[in-house]
């Protein structure tokens, strides 16, 4: 009986400490200073904090062009994060995001789409692991992928018609293997050695001849900067900046590492 009471006693002391979960839903004007949404309309549930409130379940925000859906715990975000949003040409970019405790986490891509048609006109698909960019890579990236007049995240991304895409990255985050690029005429190949070393080379698909050009490598550095883009246009909740570091690409054709961890934070 003193075991049952006890028992009884601690649940009721518990509960009467838990948190109570609200809902705001209203106009949502965002002070934090890395986020890229100034004023909208949001609904979420949270409770109260000693300074602020602390988001805990369901997350919708929308405005005249975009809607950011999620979920929080214990203010990180956790879970498929998406956001939709309108772009010039009458179609949708779409993210989807995955977190773990605010860090990405699992799958992410990012597509663009016609509104009319509902077909997808561009993609890239890859993997975070705790932060880093992990495992297989594929795109289908007709420029226009790239090319939106607001949101342009191509400065290593040169080719007029590129098509399909794949590579990998190993476990620490480092481009591995055979990275190729297919476009109409053209067939790009960049392969990066255990020994951090790497070449590029370049096929005329329709004559089958090797172009001898000077082209660095670029295809791990384009997904770093979409991996980038998807965390600058979903990240939530931080006062801190979320980033990943480039690679650099030096001309004795070796890859340089130029991160400690790989998720960087900037202040």
């Amino acid at each position: 009986m003193k075991h049952l009471l006890l028992i009884i006693l601690t649940f009721l002391c518990l509960s009467s400490n838990a948190q109570t979960l609200k809902t705001y839903s209203g106009q949502y004007n965002c002070i934090n200073k890395n986020m890229l949404y100034d004023y909208g309309k949001a609904t979420y549930t949270y409770f109260d904090g000693e300074d602020r409130r602390i988001f805990n379940g369901k997350f919708s925000y929308s405005d005249r062009d975009r809607i950011l859906k999620g979920k929080f715990k214990d203010d990180k975000q956790t879970g498929v994060w998406t956001l939709s949003e309108k772009i010039y040409f009458g179609g949708r970019l779409i993210i989807s995001i995955t977190y773990t405790d605010g860090i990405p986490n699992g799958p992410f891509s990012i597509s663009m789409v016609d509104s009319k048609s509902n077909t997808t006109r561009a993609y890239i698909k890859a993997n975070f692991n705790n932060g880093k960019l992990v495992g297989n890579v594929t795109a289908n990236m007709n420029r226009s992928l790239f090319d939106s007049y607001r949101n342009r995240f191509d400065s290593v991304f040169d080719i007029p018609y590129m098509n399909k895409m794949s590579g990998s990255f190993d476990e620490n985050g480092m481009p591995s293997k055979i990275w190729v690029v297919t476009g109409p005429t053209c067939k790009i190949t960049e392969t990066y050695n255990q020994d951090g070393t790497y070449n590029v080379k370049t096929i005329n698909t329709s004559t089958g001849d090797r172009v001898d050009e000077d082209r660095p490598a670029y295809m791990p550095k384009m997904l770093v900067e979409a991996a980038n883009y998807a965390i600058r246009k979903t990240r939530m909740r931080s006062s801190e900046k979320l980033q990943l570091p480039q690679f650099d690409f030096d001309d004795t054709v070796s890859l340089q590492d130029n991160t400690q961890d790989y998720v960087e934070y900037i202040e």
